[in-house]
């Protein structure tokens, strides 16, 4: 198998490893890079499929963690430094959503997001960043969204949240260029996964004319540019957000 990206043995941390994005990244990461992989979900029969669905011989290893949970974010850091030694590469990609028009949105609503979406990637890079300190390397990748560049009617929530993941990833790049540690973000547009098959068909058909494109992107196109940026091609590049969305939104 062509190990594009030069991964070989990295020790690679993911969340959301069982969604439609992060199952592609596990997939790519162990069976294309021949990387080992720390994953977490919020389903243990989601990690089970998942593991079942690669070799046999996969450096795999999936935990349950809230992300709304301090103390599962730290257990969780815990395993993975002692199943996989250390961490290389942080890949923030657990997130959630609860859509509601501005003017019906609760306390719960609001919070429900943030905790996840920022608090929780705060508390993990946080743990994760300190042990990257300690050997002066690592790359942390967030998953961030056009959502939080451009808007979206339903979402100030989630568009806050990510908003505030991109301002975190720049003044960390900033205090952890000094340890080779490189902080980027990739913010998928629109991309075909299990949540965007449920969306109706003549909504997708309005999103696509927006898209230059002409299209929604695929899984692997994310993963790609996580794979670049995971590599030590990218050691030049921190603070930054890339975009994946077929030209929807132009930076």
């Amino acid at each position: 198998m062509h190990n594009l990206y030069n991964l070989s043995g990295k020790k690679v941390f993911i969340t959301g490893g069982t969604g439609g994005i992060g199952s592609a990244v596990v997939k790519n990461l162990l069976i294309r890079e021949e990387a080992e992989v720390f994953f977490t979900s919020s389903s243990q029969e989601k990690i089970d499929k998942l593991i079942g669905d690669l070799p046999s011989n996969a450096k795999v290893y999936g935990a349950i963690c809230d992300m709304n949970d301090v103390n599962q974010i730290n257990d969780a850091i815990k395993l993975a430094i002692e199943k996989m030694n250390q961490i290389d590469v942080l890949i923030c990609n657990a997130g959630t959503n609860a859509d509601k028009l501005f003017l019906r949105m609760t306390n719960d609503d609001w919070e429900k997001v943030i905790n996840v979406n920022l608090t929780g990637n705060f508390l993990l890079t946080s743990g994760v960043a300190k042990e990257m300190v300690k050997k002066k390397s690592g790359k942390i990748i967030f998953i961030s969204s056009i959502i939080a560049s451009i808007g979206n009617q339903g979402q100030v929530n989630y568009s806050a949240s990510k908003a505030g993941l991109e301002g975190m990833m720049r003044s960390l790049s900033i205090e952890l260029a000094r340890y080779s540690i490189n902080v980027n973000a990739i913010a998928p547009g629109f991309i075909e996964t299990e949540m965007t098959n449920r969306i109706p068909d003549i909504i997708k058909d309005m999103m696509r004319k927006k898209i230059p494109s002409g299209a929604f992107g695929g899984t692997n196109d994310v993963y790609e540019m996580i794979g670049f940026l995971a590599s030590e091609g990218a050691k030049y590049i921190t603070g930054q957000t890339l975009h994946v969305n077929g030209g929807m939104y132009l930076n």
